[in-house]
């Protein structure tokens, strides 16, 4: 199947027929996720993981401890922002797949960010750690994004230069930060590997290297790198019509749309169900587009199992 618009044999409607019910319910499960931060009043439950972290920040006063007054409360923040983000990417891919004529490359670079985002919202969100853990984990996201900022240089003379100030955030906290390396390691610990977050999220076999090859293919189509971007053309032989022997080889394949469409599914609602358990939200819309978002993404590897065994 291909994107061609000149296709005589209805190639495109079949197209969509395919990929529509997917991009539906990924549509769904953004849009439900995106509610959450109005209905609770943007605020953890009362009895959640998040409050009694709050908690802890007012009783351990981290907030004296140097010039980072809420680092958990900023942390929480952080962990929301990277969960939006994520999901905005998703919305705009099943928007773009939906257009006519479908893309060929634009939806891979709109899910290989949205896929980032999960693994960081995932990391930041992790309602197993402990309050210092996930402070230590806003701070890797300050010095990243301090570091990233001074690469700016048009931007120095207007700015801050925070890097050393969060520096010796660190420090107050008792970590060391190895280096100038970027991404930066706080007490051992740096931003985590995206290849083995994919493969982490999306498979339980540790030792499927899934993610490097997703990771792989969709930063070459990012970067504009020549074997990325060649992938687009299907080398095997089709006699859908003689007269268009490229234009029929070149698009993209329903089959393609749905494999990213698996991986979008369980890894956005990994990273939501870490943020809702984090701030302890729970309600009927949630569940509910959860279990069809499931529902679908079983559905849809059925299919390719079926269709490749």
């Amino acid at each position: 199947m291909t994107n061609d618009s000149l296709d005589p044999e209805g190639l495109q409607e079949q197209f969509y027929a395919i990929v529509r019910p997917p991009m539906t319910v990924l549509r769904e499960l953004v849009d439900v996720a995106d509610t959450a931060p109005d209905r609770f009043g943007h605020l953890p439950a009362a009895d959640s993981i998040a409050t009694r972290e709050l908690a802890v920040q007012a009783a351990e006063k981290y907030g004296s401890r140097s010039t980072w007054l809420e680092p958990l409360t900023d942390t929480h923040s952080i962990g929301s922002f990277t969960l939006r983000a994520a999901g905005d990417n998703i919305r705009a891919f099943t928007c773009v797949i939906l257009s006519e004529p479908a893309p060929v490359y634009a939806h891979l670079v709109l899910a290989r960010s949205a896929m980032q985002g999960c693994v960081f919202s995932c990391w930041l969100n992790d309602p197993t750690l402990t309050p210092l853990e996930r402070i230590k984990r806003g701070l890797i996201e300050q010095l990243h994004s301090s570091r990233e900022l001074y690469k700016v240089k048009a931007l120095r003379t207007q700015t801050v230069d925070r890097r050393q100030e969060w520096k010796d955030v660190a420090a107050a906290f008792g970590w060391a930060v190895s280096g100038n390396k970027d991404p930066a390691e706080v007490d051992g610990e740096t931003r985590p590997s995206i290849p083995g977050s994919f493969s982490a999220l999306l498979v339980d076999d540790a030792e499927v290297n899934l993610g490097n090859s997703i990771w792989s293919y969709l930063s070459s189509v990012d970067h504009m790198t020549l074997y990325g971007l060649l992938e687009a053309f299907d080398r095997t032989p089709t006699d859908v019509s003689p007269l268009l022997p490229q234009l029929a080889n070149f698009g993209t394949s329903s089959d393609s749309v749905t494999t990213y469409a698996v991986c979008l599914l369980r890894m956005f609602a990994a990273a939501a169900d870490a943020r809702f358990d984090l701030m302890g939200w729970s309600w009927p819309e949630w569940s509910d587009v959860r279990t069809r978002a499931a529902l679908m993404e079983r559905e849809l590897m059925e299919a390719k199992i079926a269709r490749w065994s």
